[in-house]
C-alpha cells in the first residue's frame, strides 16, 4: 500500500481426527467430554502500520474468521512500543 501501511492475508483450513477431551471431578464424577472432529476454514485479513519517522511505534489490527466445525469471529488490535 505505502512504505508506511502492509496490508496482509490468509487462508486455511484443520481438520481434527478425533480429538476428545476426558475428566473428572474428585475422581468419582465423570465429565463429558466434547468431541472437536471435523474440519475448519480460516480466513483472516489485517492492517499494519510502521510511521516512518518512529520506527519504535507500530499498530497493528487483524480480524479473522472461522467456517465448518468452529465457527466465528475474533479479531486483533495492538499497539505496540518497543524501548
Amino acid at each position: 500500500m505505502s512504505p508506511e501501511w502492509t496490508l496482509t492475508g490468509g487462508l486455511g483450513y484443520e481438520y481434527e481426527f478425533d480429538g476428545k477431551a476426558k475428566g473428572t471431578l474428585y475422581h468419582m464424577y465423570s465429565i463429558d467430554s466434547p468431541s472437536l472432529k471435523g474440519g475448519s476454514g480460516i480466513g483472516e485479513i489485517g492492517l499494519e502500520y510502521k510511521p516512518q519517522n518512529n520506527q519504535r511505534l507500530s499498530l497493528e489490527a487483524k480480524l479473522a474468521g472461522y467456517v465448518g466445525q468452529r465457527e466465528g469471529v475474533s479479531g486483533l488490535v495492538r499497539l505496540n512500543y518497543a524501548f
